[in-house]
């Protein structure tokens, strides 16, 4: 206790008292006093240290208790099949794991022998904007530019290929629904090609300065029906295997949503050719909800590998660590002090 001074002061008495020599009351009793004194704040102090040092760390281990709580609660959120598809994905990259990616979101998404078959990841140059490509309907196809395996990480090629596959779900459903099949769909299709020209000029409006409003409307007319007699073909070959499961009756939900989805075709406006969409593309019925689920998808992809449970721990570990070692400094250097 008295180390902290360099001396004993009740030893030093002792010595003057066995040499005879008297020692005045206040040289006597003012360094014990003293030393006491400084010994007891000390100590206080100390004990106050431990007692802040202790609700420090407990604070800290409650806060990061609460915070695994609620991961491990977000993990318990996520489908048992989606679980397993990330793990089968966490050692995987470039082509093995978009093919993988893929192939489990087919599955999850049952649109088994109903998606194509694969992605096509083509050489054609990005937008300024953003990755091209996306879901081909006519030819049931789901490609991307060169930017797709370069530019994205993991988690964004999740949510794309998520986005695409929600589009071959769409019109899956476009397609089984009785009185729309694949003839609504080809009629929207022809509509889409007609009504406006590669650089998004009205083809009315263009027509109609050499042959007047409604010689361009019958020229358009003509052509749309042309272009759906050939497309219709194509549509049924592409889509064999959904034109023979059982269809959706036309009240149905499923039926009801088909409805909106092919009014919704009619009135698309894809990405420009520099690969910017527009307000009217994203607030579009079908870019919203693939959109949302895309980002859905992404969102459970980051929840689960951020979360895994010996990542936590690990965390919180060494969380509690550096805050034991911080106090720990703070207290030799109160106690050099």
């Amino acid at each position: 206790m008295n180390d902290n001074l360099g001396f004993n002061p009740v030893s030093i008495n002792k010595v003057y008292q066995t040499e005879g020599v008297k020692l005045p009351q206040k040289a006597k009793t003012e360094p014990v006093t003293d030393t006491v004194e400084i010994t007891k704040q000390k100590s206080g102090k100390s004990k106050r240290n431990k007692i802040l040092a202790g609700l420090a760390i407990a604070t800290t281990a409650l806060v990061i208790g609460i915070s695994v709580y609620k991961k491990k609660k977000a993990l318990n959120s996520i489908p048992p099949e989606l679980k397993e598809l990330f793990n089968s994905l966490k050692e995987k990259s470039g082509k093995e794991y978009i093919d993988d990616a893929y192939s489990g979101l087919v599955k999850h998404m049952g649109l088994d022998d109903i998606a194509p078959k694969s992605v096509n990841l083509t050489d054609n140059a990005d937008g300024i904007f953003s990755i091209t490509g996306g879901y081909n309907p006519l030819e049931n196809t789901i490609e991307y530019s060169k930017g797709f395996s370069k530019r994205l990480n993991k988690e964004q090629q999740f949510n794309m290929l998520s986005h695409e596959l929600t589009h071959c779900k769409q019109f899956t459903q476009v397609i089984r629904t009785e009185g729309l099949g694949v003839e609504a769909l080809a009629e929207g299709i022809a509509g889409n090609a007609t009504k406006k020209d590669v650089f998004g000029q009205d083809r009315v409006s263009v027509l109609a300065e050499t042959l007047g409003e409604e010689g361009a409307k019958e020229i358009l007319k003509e052509q749309k029906e042309k272009l759906i007699k050939e497309i219709l073909p194509k549509l049924k070959e592409a889509h064999e295997k959904a034109l023979s499961l059982p269809k959706f009756a036309a009240d149905s939900p499923e039926g009801i949503q088909a409805k909106k989805y092919i009014e919704a075709y009619k009135d698309y406006e894809g990405l420009g050719l520099l690969g910017f969409g527009s307000d009217k593309y994203r607030s579009n019925l079908l870019e919203e909800e693939a959109y949302k689920y895309g980002s859905k998808m992404e969102k459970l992809f980051n929840t689960y590998t951020l979360n895994q449970p010996s990542k936590l721990y690990t965390r919180a570990k060494d969380s509690i660590q550096r805050l034991k070692d911080s106090l720990s400094k703070k207290h030799i250097s109160q106690a050099a002090n």
